[in-house]
């Protein structure tokens, strides 16, 4: 009962703070950071897209896509951008999403892992594990995940770890979103029993700090205590009881 109240709380949260900067994310989607990412994933999407945690971001149109399905808790930002013949809004949860089993050849995780939070630091790494378990449940045989993500530097992620009560306390008292940030190498661990053929790739851009209203400051990728990766992994098996 705990976990599946953290949940709604988390949801509750994280949809009341993206309904509210609804305007402001749709000017954070034109950053630097998401055009180069563009070329990336129209690269490699295919067939059926599942994106999870999207909101409007639709930078991954490519032939070889036919149909795009968005996941969000914030039905506010799904429908923000309007609709198109092959693109389908369904308001869910990434850590249980509402779709069958191998439904999708593509499944995207755009700047979506470090959203998934609760006020418990357990729960919110069993959150996240649940989220990629998630994926690759919905993904066909062979099916990619491709993530976007920003990782911190392993001094930086323990010490978030070891703050994140304050850090969580902190974010809500500011108005933002909370937010946990892995490291490359744990995120890796998370990958490594669902997916093969992973491959990992930096993003040099200018990461925006912010989508809040009235926060347009952006650093450069050296400068900042994260680095963008752009991870692409395909699924290994077609029985994720066998993880």
């Amino acid at each position: 009962m705990k976990i599946r109240k953290n949940r709604n709380l988390r949801q509750t949260s994280t949809k009341g703070f993206f309904d509210n900067e609804k305007s402001a994310y749709l000017q954070f989607t034109d950053k630097e950071i998401f055009q180069v990412v563009e070329h990336e994933l129209s690269a490699m999407a295919k067939g059926t897209v599942v994106d999870l945690g999207g909101g409007p971001t639709l930078n991954f149109l490519a032939p070889e896509v036919t149909e795009i399905i968005k996941v969000d808790v914030s039905d506010s930002i799904l429908l923000s951008k309007g609709k198109f013949a092959n693109l389908a809004f369904i308001l869910g949860d990434a850590s249980r999403i509402p779709l069958k089993d191998s439904v999708a050849d593509t499944v995207i995780m755009q700047h979506l892992l470090h959203h998934i939070t609760t006020e418990d630091l357990d729960e919110t790494i069993c959150l996240i594990r649940s989220s990629l378990r998630e994926s690759f449940r919905i993904l066909r045989d062979q099916g990619l995940l491709l993530i976007v993500e920003p990782c911190l530097y392993k001094p930086i992620f323990w010490t978030q770890k070891k703050m994140y009560p304050f850090l969580f306390s902190i974010y809500n008292f500011m108005g933002f979103a909370p937010v946990f940030f892995n490291s490359l190498s744990s995120l890796m661990r998370e990958l490594e029993p669902l997916f093969k053929s992973t491959e990992v790739k930096m993003i040099k851009a200018r990461l925006p700090l912010s989508c809040r209203e009235g926060w347009s400051l952006e650093v450069p990728y050296w400068f900042s205590a994260a680095r963008v990766f752009f991870i692409s992994a395909q699924k290994q098996s077609s029985n994720v009881s066998d993880i």
